[in-house]
């Protein structure tokens, strides 16, 4: 850690803010880190010449091995099938858009580059329909790993989807020949866009979807039979199963059961009884960390403010190695990434506000050093000028609690920036590594983020409190959270900027106009700002449970969409603004911001406008990003007069 200090103080000791802004626009160099099964090799995801590619080293020594260099393909999700061979899901970048996505392609390469080849998708070869086993697939399907079969070294499973322009399907689990891309049906789904959940003997046992009308399901399918059971206690949109105990017939789950938290349950599959184990008083269980044998619950992650992790099962061997790491790195976010079947070795991925990702080996049978550096997921990044960023607690107008957090880059009153988060529902803000908090923090602005009501994260009623509430009751908390932070001396009130992507964006609009005093400036990116047009463009409304959400989260009633679209009043809208999108956005389609400048032209308002031709629901160039990072610096430092 000593000589990794010391390279990072070496790198910003020169640092001036267009290299910071370069540094933060920067894509992670290291994405991900898999051991193999007996922990001989570690596989790493790793970004090069603009493309992603895999390098594989020896653990024993760390010399590489190993090296598949991305072409136009690259490497998207990381398994190893065995101890020699890797299973990889194939991403590409598709017309003009700069953001690089799966199409469900599996490809299948050993440890040190040989008998590299695609073993299922439209260029697997050849494919023959019609028949349970078959040779090599070569339909047009979304395809997603389930389980790497560790116990079985030719064979994993996946979700297979035929591809529809709704997404539609009922997918099937298939079983995978990884030498040669044989298939064979193992069963049905029993819903659409399900989660699978195996057990130890790789055998399926849960299933979670959505239905058309955005209700979650969940089955249960027992060890001797294919049917599937309908669950029926606990089961919302929190909903997520944790393990399978087939010994003791129990399925552990994160849901809701008799409270408004989600949390960790205990599922009795002959009784039909459910036991909790462990609810917060404020928020969700954000995470479980299970132990190498993938039965037993270790720990949970919870979040209300900062990130705390809680040991459940305190005698289990591994238990004292995780609580041994936590104190190593204390008040940090500490994950098991990856670790072998044994558990004596392990991938850990330490974070924090200042951190944005350390890898380390764990290995329990070394001597001496047990826990060793491996690399930075941005190597280049001047972690030593980032700013600390601190949870706060707010009292809304009607006295309610909301949430948020502050990173203070001056700590007296200052220009501020409130970055309002996108979803808005299902989402929130968390005590992270944020590019966009500290792009802002470099600029020396305050940042205050709020995690609203509407928000995931905080229990059920928190969350459906915003539904259909997008223009008032959730602005009305950006605004509240701003009058705080006036009040407390954080922010200087009339240096005041509203910021945020997609939602975000809508709210960088619609709480300048219901406030048109309070801001003195407006970035909105990538937003939507005319609500009835949800239901007409972009892929929410093309998904086969998009309507009922939109229903669900905005409403249908004509009078409310018009008022909450800030297309309809942007006369009253007195902050100057930035407007940026992307031409290839699905999301939030560039007709939103068209629709947008047209009203704004109308009303002889005058704006700012950054249309990227390439990009689509936010920047994934490096360049892109970058040049949208110095636009906004320009932009926030002429309306804030920064120094």
């Amino acid at each position: 850690m000593r000589k990794l200090t010391i390279c990072l103080l070496l790198l910003v000791s020169s640092y001036s803010n267009a290299d910071m802004l370069m540094s933060l626009a920067a894509q992670p160099t290291y994405l991900d880190a898999k051991l193999s099964p007996d922990g001989s090799k570690l596989a790493i995801r790793v970004r090069v010449d603009e493309g992603i590619g895999v390098m594989t080293l020896e653990t024993s020594t760390m010399e590489r091995i190993g090296w598949l260099r991305p072409t136009r393909f690259e490497a998207g999700g990381l398994h190893w099938a065995n101890n020699e061979r890797l299973i990889i899901e194939i991403g590409e970048q598709k017309g003009a858009r700069e953001q690089t996505t799966t199409f469900g392609e599996i490809y299948a390469i050993n440890y040190n580059g040989e008998k590299g080849d695609f073993i299922y998708g439209i260029r697997a070869g050849d494919g023959r329909a019609g028949s349970r086993t078959s040779k090599r697939s070569n339909e047009a399907v979304w395809a997603s790993i389930i389980d790497p079969l560790h116990h079985d070294k030719k064979h994993i499973l996946l979700s297979s989807e035929p591809i529809s322009r709704y997404g539609s399907e009922i997918p099937t689990v298939i079983r995978l020949n990884v030498n040669n891309g044989h298939t064979k049906e193992i069963i049905r789904a029993p819903i659409q866009k399900p989660y699978f959940m195996t057990d130890n003997d790789g055998e399926v046992r849960a299933a979670v979807g959505i239905d058309r009308n955005n209700n979650v399901h969940a089955f249960y399918r027992d060890a001797d039979g294919r049917d599937w059971v309908k669950l029926q206690k606990g089961i919302d949109i929190n909903f997520s199963p944790v393990t399978v105990d087939n010994e003791k017939r129990e399925l552990w789950f994160v849901g809701r059961v008799n409270g408004d938290k989600a949390g960790l349950q205990k599922l009795d599959l002959e009784t039909d009884e459910i036991k909790t184990i462990y609810e917060h008083d404020v928020v969700d269980i954000t995470r479980v960390q299970l132990a190498s044998d993938k039965t037993t619950v270790l720990a949970m992650r919870v979040d209300h403010g900062y990130p705390s992790f809680l040991l459940l099962n305190k005698q289990h061997s591994e238990a004292a190695r995780y609580r041994q790491l936590l104190a190593q790195f204390p008040g940090m976010s500490v994950d098991i990434v990856s670790q072998s079947e044994d558990g004596t070795k392990m991938v850990i991925l330490v974070e924090s506000d200042l951190y944005p990702g350390y890898f380390y080996f764990y290995d329990e049978d070394r001597p001496e050093e047990k826990l060793s550096f491996l690399f930075q997921r941005f190597p280049e990044l001047p972690n030593d000028q980032f700013v600390a960023v601190e949870p706060v607690t707010i009292q809304a107008r009607d006295r309610a609690n909301i949430y948020g957090y502050l990173t203070s880059a001056n700590k007296e009153k200052a220009a501020t920036v409130i970055l309002v988060h996108g979803g808005p529902h299902y989402v929130r803000d968390y005590w992270t590594y944020d590019p966009d908090v500290q792009m802002l923090a470099s600029l020396g602005v305050n940042v205050l983020q709020v995690n609203f009501r509407g928000s995931g994260g905080y229990g059920r009623d928190y969350g459906e409190s915003g539904y259909q509430e997008w223009g008032r009751l959730i602005q009305h908390d950006i605004i509240d959270a701003t009058r705080w932070a006036i009040d407390q001396g954080i922010a200087d009130e009339k240096r005041l900027c509203i910021m945020g992507a997609s939602f975000g964006g809508y709210s960088a609009l619609q709480s300048a106009i219901l406030e048109p005093d309070l801001f003195q400036c407006s970035v909105a990116v990538a937003g939507v700002y005319d609500l009835p047009m949800l239901y007409s463009s972009g892929d929410v409304q093309q998904s086969y449970f998009g309507k009922s959400y939109l229903e669900k989260v905005i409403g249908t009633d004509k009078t409310t969409l018009a008022d909450f679209s800030p297309v309809n009043h942007v006369s009253g809208l007195k902050s100057d603004l930035l407007i940026v999108h992307g031409r290839a956005d699905q999301r939030a389609p560039i007709s939103q911001a068209r629709a947008l400048m047209t009203a704004l032209d109308r009303a002889e308002v005058k704006y700012q406008k950054h249309i990227e031709d390439k990009e689509g629901h936010g920047f994934f160039s490096e360049e892109n990003k970058l040049e949208y990072y110095q636009l906004v610096s320009r932009f926030l430092s002429g309306q804030l007069t920064l120094k």
